[in-house]
């Protein structure tokens, strides 16, 4: 299998199960949104017909889009991560060289950072623009790893080749 192949097999991998994450968290989530419109109609709090855009859907219909993103654009992560990787031939199998095998996991770990944090750091960020103030104190923390993830995603070649150059391969 050649390294964008595996690479667009893995891209696929991960979509699906961002997808399932959506899946089986909602279903939890929404027992406890009908739960508390429930507690609300009973003591007697008006809520309007207004669609609420509540942070358990904005943290789904996010990883929705990414698992969307990964899907369809698998083929354009595959290339950028297969980048200078040569094609292999008919008759020989391919080789990957250390570095390329550490940036295809550097990019999976990307990835995993911001599927996970990106939904916190919108909820976050959410709360800070409807108080105006930080209600949590992992703002720094999570700006910093959201922005690890992404140097993670966009220069997985540089990261790599300085592992590589540390161990000595």
């Amino acid at each position: 299998m050649s390294p964008r192949n595996l690479a667009f097999v893995g891209c696929r991998l991960l979509a699906i199960y961002v997808l399932l994450s959506v899946i089986q968290a909602q279903t939890s989530n929404l027992f406890f949104y009908l739960q508390s419109l429930n507690i609300s109609e009973s003591w007697g709090l008006v809520r309007t017909n207004e669609f609420e855009f509540d942070p358990f859907f904005q943290s789904a219909l996010l990883n929705l889009v990414i698992a969307l993103i990964l899907w369809f654009r698998a083929g354009w992560f595959a290339a950028k991560v297969a980048r200078g990787t040569p094609e292999p031939q008919e008759e020989k199998p391919a080789t990957w060289s250390p570095q390329n095998a550490l940036s295809v996991v550097v990019v999976a770990t990307g990835l995993w950072v911001l599927i996970l944090l990106v939904p916190s750091l919108t909820s976050v960020l959410q709360d800070l623009i409807q108080s105006g103030r930080v209600v949590s104190t992992s703002l720094i923390s999570l700006v910093l790893m959201v922005g690890l993830g992404a140097v993670c995603i966009f220069s997985p070649r540089g990261i790599a080749g300085a592992i590589t150059r540390l161990r000595g391969w």
